[in-house]
């Protein structure tokens, strides 16, 4: 790792692992950095970063960069620069380079001087001199000179820092204002946009930090406020800007009045206040006690007028905090620093005022198979309101060419009550639903499902394709609750969001589900013709069924055995050879006879056996030594005239009969899996046979596998 000793801590070509979550939240402890920067900071309890100012520094703390956390620049902005990190209490002994004195750390960054030699070996041990780092003069300040440590005795010892120290606990002890003065720093719970009409909006963010050694009494607030028409001139003034009209945009017209709040309890601490047109704001006869060392997150929020007119582009506003007074709790007046931490007409953190807002839809629409005559889940949209509230009040959905299967549309929500909703619609090639009055938040969502019935099989067509899609091109609209203002498809992309992720369905005519007999042996004989796997075939209670082909893959524990012809797939293969005729090692039964027939045998179709290897069907297996992890393929397969037809609402049991005598030893163990997808092939009518077959993807309970068989 290459490192340089900096202001920073410089971290090479190290890849940092996860991420702040989505919302920014940062919480105490945090390690965080910024992708172009080497330097790392840890959050602490008063929600600022405090910089490791090197590598030895660090290194006291943390053994590597595994919980260091990835931001935007844009995000790390919005979090107030701390101060510096010191080192670890406890972890070594340091000096300033300019000066012989070394110095023990103890808690709270306090240095404390190791007088002689003598009493550093005696702490220490001989080899004490190797525990001493060197500590920039210019990082010296950062600690806080204390008591010599105790001329060393045989019962003196120096303090033992608790194991549960950590950097955040670190800095909760070096309080955060200095002696006697209160710091003021600029905060992060600033909204970056905000529309008309937008109420309780955060314009500014600020942090006050009591001194270290007293209580503080806040006594005045002054903040300003500053404004940007957009005129083409990224400038700020100070009440009031003109646009590209030439007209004046008053910060009073726009927040006519604005209150301080406590930024983490929403408490109001003073005001409101009507806004005054030079943008200065004045709070006083305030009595805001903050107790030594503690901190304050203040916020100025307003609400923005809907009748404001902010020309042809959004403007921008700022507020800093140009002044504060504050005294100890006996009334002597306590010094301030840090004032305008938000760079005044220069700010750093600003809100936009946008005319409208803009909202967000966005369509994931399902896929699998529709039943004729049933209603089905077709997909779900998603409507957030992403600066602003809304009231929806029209959608339209479409699919991908005329339905001749969809008879109606359900649309379903929670309303805001908690109350279940849902509408219907007709389907005309689209459905719109009008008149829905369903509330959207700024910045929150609501989730419709929708659903659509089929006519029965008398008029939907079978294999259709369906694909449904929420109609950016028709009704639509979102009315904004503060300003009127509405959205429909005609609005841009700067007003109004769209995305679809389409889904595919297919319509049929009935259901087919698969499950393992609860009488399936767990022995299977050495035998010919014994039971090795029971399952069956539930049939939906709309039609009837006409099986295609079905496939088992046999897995036994004594493949790859050495020599040949000497496991159990080769022996198999030695029997049925290369023409694939498997009715020697494999019977397939159902209970619709009684067990009797042998399907594809006496049933016409055919049974084939291959040798099953990473995903390749082996089909001439005489002859192939197997290797691990090789199966035995089974196929049942019919002739749309020959297949076995189970009956509407029926469940059929099927029996799988193998011949176990071909294992050469006793003692051993197989697994037996019902394949789905294109290895399962069935027709959801028995009348013509029209349409294609369908496969297992979507029959319910495919693959099925057993546990392992025993074979004695």
């Amino acid at each position: 790792m290459r490192w340089k000793l900096a202001a920073s801590v410089t971290v090479g070509l190290l890849a940092f692992a996860g991420a702040v979550s989505a919302d920014g939240i940062m919480m105490p402890g945090h390690l965080i950095k910024v992708p172009e920067s080497t330097t790392v900071y840890v959050i602490g309890s008063d929600f600022a970063r405090h910089v490791f100012p090197d590598e030895p520094t660090y290194y006291t703390w943390y053994r590597d960069f595994s919980a260091v956390q990835t931001i935007s620049d844009a995000l790390m902005a919005t979090v107030p620069l701390g101060r510096n990190m010191t080192r670890k209490p406890g972890i070594g002994l340091v000096k300033i380079q300019s000066d012989p004195k070394v110095y023990f750390v103890d808690v709270g960054a306090v240095l404390r001087w190791v007088p002689t030699e003598a009493d550093a070996q005696a702490y220490f041990g001989p080899n004490w001199s190797k525990l001493v780092a060197d500590v920039p003069v210019s990082l010296f300040t950062d600690y806080t000179i204390g008591a010599p440590v105790e001329v060393a005795s045989a019962t003196s010892t120096l303090p033992t820092p608790s194991a549960s120290v950590t950097p955040v606990s670190e800095l909760n002890l070096r309080t955060p204002g200095s002696p006697g003065t209160v710091l003021s720093s600029l905060g992060s719970s600033l909204a970056s946009v905000a529309t008309l009409g937008s109420r309780d909006v955060t314009l500014g963010s600020f942090n006050l930090a009591a001194p270290s050694d007293t209580a503080a009494v806040i006594k005045s607030l002054n903040f300003t406020g500053y404004i940007d028409a957009a005129e083409g001139d990224p400038d700020f003034q100070r009440g009031y800007d003109q646009d590209l009209t030439g007209a004046t945009d008053f910060l009073s017209a726009l927040a006519p009045s604005v209150r301080v709040v406590n930024a983490v309890t929403g408490d109001v601490l003073a005001g409101p206040v009507t806004m005054p047109s030079d943008g200065v704001l004045n709070f006083s006869n305030l009595s805001l006690r903050l107790e030594a060392g503690t901190s304050l997150k203040l916020a100025v929020r307003g609400d923005i007028s809907p009748t404001f007119d902010p020309g042809p582009n959004p403007d921008r506003v700022a507020f800093d905090l140009t002044g504060f007074s504050a005294a100890k709790p006996d009334g002597t007046s306590l010094a301030v620093a840090g004032l305008s931490p938000n760079g005044g007409a220069s700010p750093l953190q600003v809100t936009t005022i946008k005319r409208f807002g803009h909202a967000e839809l966005s369509w994931v629409g399902g896929s699998g198979d529709l039943i004729a005559g049933h209603e089905s889940p077709l997909g779900t949209l998603t409507v957030k309101g992403v600066d602003e509230a809304y009231n929806l009040t029209k959608l339209t959905f479409q699919t991908r060419g005329k339905s001749q299967s969809i008879n109606t549309l359900r649309l379903a929500w929670i309303g805001s009550d908690g109350v279940p909703r849902s509408v219907s619609q007709p389907y005309q090639s689209a459905a719109t639903f009008s008149d829905l009055a369903v509330r959207i938040d700024q910045g929150a969502s609501v989730t419709f499902q929708l659903y659509g019935t089929l006519y029965g099989q008398d008029k939907a067509k079978r294999d259709e394709e369906i694909v449904v899609d929420v109609n950016a091109n028709a009704p639509l609209s979102l009315t904004s609750l503060a300003t009127g203002n509405v959205i429909d498809q005609t609005a841009d992309g700067d007003h109004l969001k769209i995305t679809s992720r389409l889904g595919d369905f297919l319509v049929r005519f009935t259901t087919l589900a698969v499950r393992l007999d609860p009488a399936t042996p767990t022995t299977v004989p050495r035998t010919s013709g014994a039971d090795a796997l029971r399952f069956t075939l539930t049939v939906g209670s709309d039609g009837p069924v006409r099986l295609r082909h079905l496939s088992f893959l046999i897995k036994p524990s004594d493949v790859d055995t050495q020599g040949p012809s000497n496991d159990l797939l080769e022996r198999w293969a030695d029997e049925v050879g290369n023409g694939n005729e498997a009715s020697t090692i494999a019977v397939l039964r159902s209970s619709q006879d009684g067990y009797a027939t042998r399907l594809a045998h006496d049933l016409p179709g055919r049974i084939s056996y291959a040798i099953y290897r990473n995903d390749l069907r082996l089909t001439a297996p005489k002859g192939v030594n197997t290797v691990v992890n090789d199966g035995g393929l089974i196929e049942f397969i019919w002739n749309d005239d020959q297949a076995p037809v189970l009956a509407a609402g029926a469940t059929v049991t099927f029996r799988l009969q193998l011949d176990a005598s071909y294992f050469l030893t006793g003692g051993r163990t197989m697994t037996i899996e019902l394949l789905g997808g294109h290895d399962f092939e069935w027709l959801d009518t028995t009348v013509g046979y029209p349409g294609s077959t369908i496969d297992g993807t979507n029959v319910n309970g495919l693959p099925l596998q057993t546990s392992n068989l025993y074979v004695p």
